[in-house]
């Protein structure tokens, strides 16, 4: 169904699969004892009426299981019955909405597959009944998994056919992964900040016994209280001299103020990062540079980042680690696609890109209307 060929296509592939297995835990996941009543214990899970069988299960957990290489066993019997419930719940669209695939049209697939091919090219009946038997599958069972597999496909290709790309959205995708920018930053924590005013906020034994007077509410375990208090009034104090540093950063920023200047005023630790395409996580230099998560995470730095001047401050970034001021010191982005390039790759990613994105939302809709039962037992899926 998705192009093994396109690593993103087959990334947002198994989003798709997680996507959906989480609408089916979401809104079938809870234990329906009463729906189990006078189901079949040979069969692992019900999709809107179609059983799903063990030997189904088995089947698919042969075909496949060799894809999920390193999961624990639990997990993979999940994730097989969740791809056999997304199987099902394709084909109910498919023949909702009128989708076929032919007896020919199957056999041709069959014809075509390379490890039904003794010598390549040549489809050999004898290898063709060997897997068949290695895989516990009829020779009709099989027609119906390829059948299967062609609607999947069918589904996934109308998408692609009414997903596309106009030129400003393959432009704007060629500038975000090739720009390169690199920025220099200022930290300073609040641990420094705290030792750096040890004095200016610390607490007199006057100030809590005010803070206790005032606040008597507050009074609680006599053996603790004057510490606590202590720690709040230490706390609101230091609050208040490090919203006062903030808002001076900031009039330094909108005044048009150089790095230099901020960076002297925090008094921080000053370092320039690697250089980063658009979107990425913005890190200290070195193989192991530490992902400097604060500042690339915060507005100032995704609004101001590319529009800010060379040199220039930004506006104070705060987080719960420190203060964070930044000026980008590279900014390479293309304005254009150079005539040497060419963009059809590009646009057909784009293009696989909003077809999933369709795809998944049609088929979450229909997962989320679909009733599942799930009477999946260890004993079920044992050899």
């Amino acid at each position: 169904m998705f192009d093994s060929k396109s690593p993103v296509v087959k990334v947002v592939g198994y989003i798709i699969l997680g996507f959906l297995t989480l609408i089916i835990i979401i809104s079938f996941g809870m234990p329906d004892f009463m729906s189990r009543l006078g189901v079949d214990q040979s069969t692992i899970a019900v999709v809107n009426g179609e059983k799903i069988h063990a030997s189904e299960f088995l089947r698919f957990r042969d075909m496949y299981a060799r894809n999920l290489k390193g999961m624990e066993s639990g997990q993979q019997t999940q994730l097989i019955l969740n791809n056999l419930i997304r199987y099902k719940l394709q084909q109910q669209l498919a023949a909702k909405i009128g989708i076929k695939v032919s007896d020919e049209r199957v056999k041709q697939q069959i014809r075509s597959l390379p490890y039904f091919q003794d010598p390549p090219g040549t489809f050999s009946g004898e290898r063709f009944k060997t897997i068949m038997s290695a895989n516990r599958l009829t020779i009709s069972d099989f027609y119906e998994t390829v059948r299967s597999d062609l609607v999947n496909g069918e589904i996934m290709h109308l998408f692609k056919n009414g997903a596309g790309a106009v030129p400003d959205e393959v432009l704007k995708q060629y500038i975000m992964d090739n720009a390169q920018v690199q920025i220099q930053f200022c930290v300073v924590t609040t641990a420094e900040l705290k030792e750096r005013h040890r004095a200016a906020i610390a607490v007199t034994d006057v100030e809590i016994d005010d803070e206790m007077k005032k606040n008597r509410s507050e009074i609680k375990d006599p053996k603790t209280d004057r510490d606590r208090i202590r720690k709040k009034l230490e706390d609101k104090k230091f609050e208040a001299f490090r919203t006062k540093l903030l808002a001076s950063i900031d009039e330094l920023a909108i005044a048009g103020k150089s790095f230099g200047e901020a960076a002297a005023l925090m008094r921080g630790r000053v370092g320039q990062s690697e250089r980063f395409k658009i979107g990425e996580p913005v890190r200290e230099p070195g193989p192991a540079g530490k992902a400097l998560t604060s500042l690339s995470g915060s507005k100032v730095f995704v609004e101001d980042c590319l529009a800010l001047e060379t040199g220039k401050a930004s506006k104070a970034i705060s987080a719960g680690d420190g203060i964070y001021v930044f000026t980008p010191v590279q900014k390479s982005i293309p304005d254009s696609i150079p005539p040497t390039v060419k963009a059809d790759g590009l646009t057909a990613r784009l293009a696989d890109e909003r077809a999933t994105l369709s795809y998944m939302a049609v088929m979450t809709r229909f997962g989320e209307k679909s009733k599942i039962i799930r009477n999946l037992k260890d004993k079920d899926v044992q050899e």
